[in-house]
Order: C-alpha cells, then structure tokens, then sequence
C-alpha cells in the first residue's frame, strides 16, 4: 500500500513540476489578431465554418469606418447592401459592443476606428463584437 502511495505522489509531483516548466500561453487581449471589418466580414460571408474555427470567442484589433453609435454600441459598417426574405433592404455591419460612455461620446460617423475586441456572435447579418476598448 505504500509502495502505491508513493508511485501516486511522484506522479502528481512530477506533473506540478512539468506543469512549472512549460511556457505560459500568451495573453490573447495582448496579441490580437489585426484585421479590418471588411476582411471579417467577408470571412464569415465566405466560409461560416472556418471563421467560426479561426475568430469565434477570440480576440481581434478591429478597424473600419463609424456608420453610426446607438443602443451602446459602435457600427463598423460593411460596404454592402443586402435584401431581407421580405425584400427590406438593410446594411449589414458590425457591432462592437462593452465601449465606454466616453469613447462612444467621442466617436463620429463617417470616422476610421480601431478596437480590441473578443469576437462574439452572427447574428442577421450582424458580427457582434464583445469586450470592445480602444
């Protein structure tokens, strides 16, 4: 019974120290992935698989052109129009979302904008970003 004792403490001790000795995953907040919301888009317009598997819940640097701030959110607007199963016309883009009172304040329509931002869901013909700061 010891001899089990100890085979099971060396083993978790020899676990804790290669645990130890291994490199530290980078900070994802740190290093995003830099992409305008043209190229996302158009990812996720492309292949919905594959950018699901290369951005879903990852963080990207995000830049386009301000079409508008409302319900708390800044729209990144992508430069296409889409018709609806109703034939409403509506402009596809993308929300980043969790911006500060301050930075929403200070941003304005028509303006170049970049953000950090964890890259959230899709949902009718809008991205949704999550987590945004400048």
């Amino acid at each position: 019974m010891n001899k089990k004792l100890l085979v099971a403490a060396t083993t978790v001790l020899l676990g804790l120290l290669l645990s130890a000795c291994t490199e530290p995953e980078p900070d994802p907040v740190s290093t995003p992935v830099a992409i305008s919301a043209e190229k996302l888009y158009q990812e996720r317009e492309d292949n919905a698989s594959r950018y699901d598997l290369n951005y879903g819940g990852k963080w990207v640097r995000v830049t386009g052109l301000v079409g508008g701030i409302d319900d708390g959110e800044v729209r990144l607007v992508v430069d296409r129009e889409t018709y609806d199963a109703l034939g409403a016309l509506y402009v596809e883009y993308i929300a980043l979302n969790g911006l500060s009172i301050e930075t929403q304040a200070s941003v304005e329509k028509g303006q170049q904008f970049t953000a950090t931002c964890r890259v959230g869901n899709y949902i009718l013909g809008t991205i949704n970003l999550d987590n945004c700061r400048p």
